[in-house]
């Protein structure tokens, strides 16, 4: 496992902020970033910035139409609004967030899908160090 410090941003084709941060840590295998950008980071150059052009599917995987399911207004918060995040416990203990994409009379329609994962992503970002 290696340590890095980076300088990261990304951004969605519309040229839209997803996420940035200055002196970002992380170890190898930790889990803070997806496993397709600790890929990109770690076969890169200390102090190079780069650039990378990526499919948001490679990232947060493949949109799947099995993700959307309808559940009813009365299992969820009282403040539910569209575009509304949602954290939802599964039998096994973890945790998974869906979004509410549409409210219909008393059923709200939850999309489990990562809201990324139909963008294109650029991917810039420095890493200022690493330790093994």
């Amino acid at each position: 496992m290696s340590k890095y410090k980076i300088n990261y941003r990304l951004t969605i084709d519309s040229g839209d902020l997803i996420d940035e941060a200055q002196n970002f840590e992380f170890v190898t295998g930790d889990g803070q970033l997806a496993l397709e950008l600790e890929k990109i980071i770690t076969t890169s150059k200390v102090n190079h910035l780069q650039t990378i052009l990526l499919q948001g599917s490679d990232i947060f995987g493949e949109y799947d139409s099995q993700g959307i399911t309808e559940v009813s207004i009365d299992e969820l918060p009282k403040d539910l609004k569209l575009g509304s995040a949602i954290d939802f416990d599964l039998p096994n203990g973890e945790k998974v967030v869906g979004v509410v994409k549409d409210i219909v009379k008393k059923v709200a329609t939850i999309d489990f899908n990562h809201p990324l994962s139909q963008f294109n992503i650029a991917f810039n970002f420095e890493i200022l160090s690493k330790k093994e």
